[in-house]
C-alpha cells in the first residue's frame, strides 16, 4: 500500500502528473483511484493505480 505522496510520485513515473493534493480532491469527489482509510490516511495499491490512470487515458483520448 503507497500513501497518497509515494501514488502521486508512482503516476509520475508512469507518465501521468497528478499530486498528492489532486490524489486527494479525486477521493473527496469519489472519482479517484480505489483507496482504502486508515486512521485518516488514504493508501492506495499500485493495480488499482494503475487501473485508474488506464480509464482516465481513455477517457483522455475520446475527447
Amino acid at each position: 500500500m503507497l500513501t497518497k505522496q509515494e501514488a502521486a510520485s508512482y503516476l509520475s513515473l508512469r507518465h501521468f502528473a497528478m499530486t498528492a493534493h489532486a490524489l486527494a480532491e479525486h477521493a473527496k469527489r469519489g472519482n479517484g483511484p480505489a483507496h482504502s482509510v486508515v486512521n485518516g490516511y488514504l493508501y492506495y495499491s499500485r493495480d488499482d493505480l494503475d487501473e485508474w490512470a488506464q480509464m482516465r487515458r481513455k477517457c483522455v483520448e475520446r475527447r
